[in-house]
């Protein structure tokens, strides 16, 4: 089972299930195999190359598949170093948070993870996509006050976990009203749109270096 879902997520073949395998336990296989490859690579590259410093990013996300608290999310922003990273797995919300400490300013990074069905059986040829969206940039005054960091953590919690309606469109089954489903991926306006709204009335826009 879990040897199935690596092969699907990771190397995408031909004839992929036509429903949604996904689930905490083989994130977390998923997310602890991601951390054992960067372990091996750090082991066999050069100091300078900055492998090392890699290694403990998957560690929150580690967590969050578990029991992420809002005292653990408070205390590892309050912590990091210039240079540190933070990553985010909003699950509710279909997006991510790449969090990353410099010297003057914590950048927030948002974006979606899948894109919507319509998306994928409509386009033609290859889908583009950006990564990140958008990037507020808030000083490291503000975010070192603890009251900050607790609204954030608390926000960030509570997406992870809570499904908007108007975010995850649903439809009914016909002759039965009991039963509905959601059809496509939930949208990541709360993330990349709200949040990152609330961040911007005490950040500013920041560029980063975007792939597509």
């Amino acid at each position: 089972m879990a040897t199935n879902y690596l092969i699907n997520h990771c190397f995408l073949p031909p004839q992929l299930l036509q429903k949604d395998d996904s689930s905490e336990g083989n994130d977390h296989m998923l997310t602890e195999l991601f951390q054992e490859t960067l372990r091996a690579a750090a082991a066999r590259a050069p100091p300078e190359t900055g492998w090392k410093a890699l290694i403990s990013i998957p560690d929150l996300l580690l967590e969050q598949e578990g029991t992420l608290t809002e005292a653990r999310l408070v205390q590892s922003m309050g912590s990091m170093l210039s240079g540190g990273v933070l990553v985010l797995h909003i699950r509710a919300q279909n997006a991510g948070m790449i969090i990353r400490r410099e010297n003057e300013a914590y950048v927030f990074e948002s974006f979606e993870l899948s894109p919507t069905t319509d998306q994928v059986t409509t386009t033609k040829g290859r889908l583009v996509r950006c990564f990140p969206g958008p990037a507020i940039a808030v000083k490291n005054e503000r975010v070192n006050d603890v009251s900050f960091r607790k609204a954030f953590a608390q926000c960030v919690l509570q997406l992870s976990d809570q499904v908007v309606e108007d975010a995850c469109p649903t439809s009914q089954k016909v002759g039965n009203l009991d039963f509905v489903e959601c059809r496509q991926t939930a949208s990541p306006q709360y993330v990349t749109e709200m949040l990152t709204g609330f961040l911007r009335s005490v950040g500013q826009p920041h560029d980063v270096t975007r792939i597509q």
